[in-house]
């Protein structure tokens, strides 16, 4: 799982968009993102493993920058293929969420991208 955060991380920073995982530790500059990935159990009989990663974006801008940076990680993540190491990655956007915060000046959107990853032979 290490080699498929580190390649997140890697295309979400080539994409200038602010990105960390499990939590943001870093100086708040808004609009930021935070990611966390839900592994399927079940491997398929060609290696393939499946999973969920879910990233908030958080922004106190506005609604637009957060739908913004949203639009970047869908275009980012529109059907991304790529052999790194010993990996193939297949990342794919499957949808966005305006999630309510209670705070009139907070917004978040809630992005999911379905993630495949199989050993490289």
């Amino acid at each position: 799982m290490e080699k498929l955060l580190t390649f997140i991380a890697d295309k979400m920073e080539m994409a200038g968009i602010p990105y960390e995982f499990g939590e943001w530790t870093g100086a708040v500059s808004y609009p930021y993102c935070v990611g966390t990935y839900s592994a399927e159990e079940y491997r398929y009989e060609d290696e393939c493993t499946n999973g969920t990663l879910t990233v908030d974006i958080w922004s106190r801008e506005s609604k637009l920058s957060a739908v913004q940076t949203a639009d970047r990680i869908a275009a980012v993540f529109e059907d991304l293929q790529e052999v790194r190491d010993d990996l193939l990655f297949f990342v794919r956007f499957t949808g966005a969420d305006t999630i309510p915060t209670g705070e009139m000046d907070l917004f978040r959107i809630e992005v999911r991208l379905s993630v495949s990853m199989w050993k490289a032979e």
